[in-house]
């Protein structure tokens, strides 16, 4: 094909009904299409697939800490040993395993379904976390200034 495409142009695949298997394809460029005009993408096309991802990796630690703050704050009555465990299983048993396997599905970045599952795991461990803690509110916390337990 001598003609060159510049942007904006596109090309008709023109097609015989005839066509066998191992038999070429013909392309043919239509000249009526300006070289000026210019095709626009949806916005998710372009979407950078991995940004929940690292998002929610940062989330997760944040949730935890914000937990682990409001339970030690707020919640006195509440047993130390659910402090604890939210501290040691949610902090420093499961943070480091999300930071790791975050980086990992990164690799797989032209896989958007390794993505989007990895970013519903992580939004799973999150409601988690808050489950807990509400539970853990709903238990040992004080309704207004009353001081009786809800």
């Amino acid at each position: 094909m001598g003609n060159n495409i510049t942007t904006g142009q596109e090309l008709k695949l023109e097609m015989d009904n005839n066509i066998t298997t191992g038999q070429e394809l013909k392309l043919k460029m239509d000249k009526n299409i300006p070289a000026n005009i210019v095709y626009s993408k949806s916005f998710w096309s372009d979407f950078p697939r991995w940004l929940p991802v690292i998002m929610l990796a940062g989330v997760y630690p944040a949730v935890v800490f914000l937990a682990t703050g409001y339970i030690t704050l707020f919640l006195p009555e509440a047993p130390l040993a659910a402090r604890e465990t939210l501290f040691n299983v949610g902090y420093k048993g499961i943070v480091l395993a999300v930071a790791l396997t975050s980086s990992f599905s990164m690799l797989f970045n032209d896989q958007s379904w390794v993505l989007i599952t990895w970013a519903c795991l992580q939004s799973i461990l999150i409601a988690a976390i808050l489950a807990f803690w509400v539970c853990l509110v709903c238990a040992y916390g004080k309704q207004g200034a009353t001081g009786t337990k809800s």
